[in-house]
């Protein structure tokens, strides 16, 4: 009799083994690239952006709300930023440490830059990563939907295949 329970026992586990099943073939690549709308939580406001991410090189975000500031534009070309409204335009080398820009630039080149850590594949085919500091969480191709760090969250709210085309 117990000889019947150790091969009911060792049968699920033996047919495991042989479907060469591990965690990681299950977890989409991560698409670090974005052309999206985001809703974002910085020290302590909320803020509607549009991120448009080819590379850790090629990236803006332009402000749509709050109001006073909608419209208002952060590129990163080549070492080189920009920020624009309107006809307002100031070229600099580089942002002002914790600006919101530089925080949403440093978030995605952390995703496209880091190997990341899976975590949970979950029913719907979501997955959670680390991403360094980053808490990432992808739909099931890998694009990101979610991410948590200790000084911002970003929401995606759409991801039209726009990112895949040049600037």
């Amino acid at each position: 009799m117990k000889k019947r329970h150790i091969s009911v026992l060792l049968l699920p586990v033996c047919i495991l083994m042989l479907t060469g099943c591990s965690a990681n073939d299950s977890f989409p690549e991560i698409q670090a690239a974005a052309d999206s709308d985001a809703d974002i939580r910085y020290n302590g406001t909320e803020y509607r952006c549009h991120i448009r991410y080819i590379d850790n090189a090629t990236s803006s975000v332009t402000l749509l709300s709050p109001e006073e500031i909608s419209g208002l534009t952060f590129t990163r070309s080549s070492g080189e930023y920009t920020c624009s409204l309107g006809k307002l335009l100031c070229k600099g080398e580089d942002l002002p440490d914790n600006s919101l820009p530089k925080e949403i630039f440093r978030v995605y080149d952390s995703i496209a830059n880091t190997d990341p850590e899976p975590l949970v594949k979950h029913t719907d085919g979501s997955c959670e990563f680390r991403c360094g500091e980053i808490k990432l969480t992808t739909d099931s191709s890998g694009r990101p939907v979610f991410s948590d760090s200790k000084s911002i969250t970003i929401s995606i709210q759409n991801e039209p295949d726009a990112a895949d085309n040049d600037a």
